[in-house]
């Protein structure tokens, strides 16, 4: 989601402009070519994770979580989930 774009209460109109503002900027990451690869790196994952673990971790979390990083070849494992969650 772009910035302030969260909290944005449910029956606020604001979220037509978001969805237009949200529009735009996808847009212009694929003229810009910003793939995953080139936005997410190794502590991406691991903060991520940390994250996850620390809030009770969902299976959904670690799901999503090894689907992205493949999409930006930094495989994580569940070996890297099981790691993380002996240290938080």
């Amino acid at each position: 989601t772009l910035p302030g774009a969260s909290s944005i209460p449910a029956p606020d109109a604001n979220h037509i402009r978001m969805s237009a503002d949200c529009g735009r900027r996808i847009v212009q990451m694929v003229w810009d070519d910003l793939t995953p690869a080139r936005l997410l790196s190794k502590g991406s994952f691991a903060n991520a994770i940390a994250v996850a673990m620390a809030m009770g971790c969902s299976t959904n979390a670690i799901i999503h979580l090894v689907a992205i990083s493949r999409r930006a070849n930094l495989a994580v494992t569940l070996d890297d989930f099981d790691t993380a969650s002996r240290h938080i």
